[in-house]
């Protein structure tokens, strides 16, 4: 997992080293086709979990400002709690 890769503008890229797709074997080509496909999902779920993150700190958002508008006191807050450092 420690290799950096990448496919673009016709080439293929693995731990800074570069070649040109349309000269790979078949074989090797469809492995990078499947890599490219596979490399769209992770960016598809990537942009998906962002939006999640906004939603989710909508929400909060949302709820602290009810509570706070209605005065209902936190048990606790998180700034007081004791580090292991003191």
């Amino acid at each position: 997992m420690g290799k950096t890769s990448g496919v673009s503008m016709n080439k293929l890229i693995i731990d800074e080293r570069q070649w040109d797709i349309d000269e790979l074997p078949v074989d090797i080509k469809a492995r990078v086709g499947r890599m490219q496909e596979v490399n769209n999902e992770i960016l598809a779920l990537e942009m998906r979990v962002a939006e999640w993150r906004t939603v989710f700190q909508g929400y909060s958002n949302s709820v602290a400002q009810d509570l706070d508008a209605r005065g209902i006191e936190p048990v606790e807050s998180q700034a007081e709690e004791p580090t292991d450092e003191e």
